[in-house]
């Protein structure tokens, strides 16, 4: 029997328990993605209120504990990746087609000209190392929109990141729920 063939024989069945359990968590995951599942949740606490008030309330209390954490997420600091890969890919880019330009239409064995050329393509290399700083230093950020894409002026992006971090310490502010039913039951 051949080694490769071997390898495949091995590999592709764990592939796909590796495959299935990936779709079975994300499936099961996708139902506490969204908002609609916490109205769906309270909606059925409701119903139960009646037949069975303890259903009723650990959902309740399931409900507010994904809440609390949603609010979290939502809030959180975040990185712009998307104005990172722009600053990685337009600085230096630039910078070599300047650089690249400059030297084919001034072709010249003068140093001095040489290094005239080299500062402003390496000011383009700087300019995109910021830009990636920018995107990779950890902000509060509306979640999904880039800062290339948001519109407004400096003024309205940082009231809008304040806004965040006070939504932010709102929601760790939020009450925790931790008394057991029963030790409520006692009191």
């Amino acid at each position: 029997m051949d080694s490769s063939n071997l390898l495949v024989d091995a590999a592709l069945p764990v592939l796909a328990l590796i495959s299935a359990w990936g779709l079975a968590v994300w499936t099961a995951a996708s139902r506490h993605r969204g908002w609609d599942s916490l109205k769906s949740d309270l909606e059925l606490a409701e119903k139960l209120q009646g037949k069975f008030p303890e259903h009723a309330e650990w959902l309740e209390r399931w409900v507010a504990v994904r809440l609390k954490g949603r609010a979290l997420s939502d809030s959180r600091k975040r990185r712009d990746f998307r104005l990172a890969a722009y600053g990685l890919v337009l600085g230096p880019l630039a910078g070599f087609l300047y650089l690249y330009a400059s030297i084919r239409t001034f072709a010249t064995d003068e140093v001095a000209l040489a290094i005239l050329y080299l500062v402003p393509a390496l000011f383009f290399f700087l300019v995109g190392g910021v830009i990636v700083f920018w995107g990779l230093k950890s902000e509060y950020r509306i979640p999904g929109i880039s800062d290339l894409f948001m519109a407004g002026s400096n003024k309205t992006r940082d009231g809008l990141r304040n806004q965040l971090e006070d939504l932010q310490g709102d929601a760790a502010k939020l009450p925790d729920n931790r008394q057991p039913l029963a030790a409520r039951d006692k009191q």
